[in-house]
């Protein structure tokens, strides 16, 4: 997935979720819960081809702050989010794919 964040403007941020699941021992029930402000967030630059940057705001929402791409994950309870494209001020459909995993803080 990608999606854009402007630098400036009435609403240079953008909101992201993390969603997580878990079955108690022995049930096949799914439960659903909301990680957002658990989780630990990260932006990167994996092989140094991502030149924008964004940054934590807190609560999942993230601040444009260089036109380029970034490359954003979440982790809770030591699970990876998969990564997310986001392009800072230039359309995310022309940022290259980041990979399935960014090196962890």
């Amino acid at each position: 997935q990608a999606t854009t964040v402007p630098t400036s403007g009435p609403t240079p941020t953008v909101q992201f979720n993390a969603q997580g699941t878990f079955t108690k021992n022995n049930s096949k029930k799914v439960i659903f819960f909301d990680a957002t402000n658990a989780a630990i967030w990260f932006s990167g630059n994996p092989n140094g081809s991502f030149t924008g940057k964004a940054t934590y705001n807190g609560n999942g929402q993230w601040l444009g702050v260089t036109q380029g791409c970034t490359c954003i994950a979440a982790q809770s309870g030591g699970i990876e989010s998969q990564t997310v494209t986001l392009g800072v001020a230039t359309p995310a459909a022309s940022c290259p794919t980041c990979p399935g995993a960014l090196p962890t803080p």
